[in-house]
């Protein structure tokens, strides 16, 4: 119910994946669309970086900690 209002954009690809992430996540934030992006090289909330646990669970808390903030939109890499 919580991920119902969210945008999310998936990068997948053999190349330039963390990069398009980093890329897509500043237009965003360039436009007023604070959000979360996920990638290799790490996770970044409202364009700030973050710490979470890693796998499923710990994406799950960080998603929901930023929908709590107020965040609605997500950009996350796709390996």
């Amino acid at each position: 119910p919580w991920a119902a209002p969210w945008t999310s954009v998936g990068v997948t690809g053999t190349n330039g994946k963390t990069s398009t992430t980093a890329f897509v996540a500043s237009i965003l934030g360039a436009a007023c669309r604070p959000c979360v992006s996920v990638s290799t090289v790490g996770d970044r909330v409202g364009g700030v970086d973050v710490a979470r646990r890693r796998g499923y669970d710990g994406f799950l808390e960080l998603v929901e900690g930023a929908h709590r903030g107020g965040i609605r939109h997500a950009v996350v890499e796709l390996t």
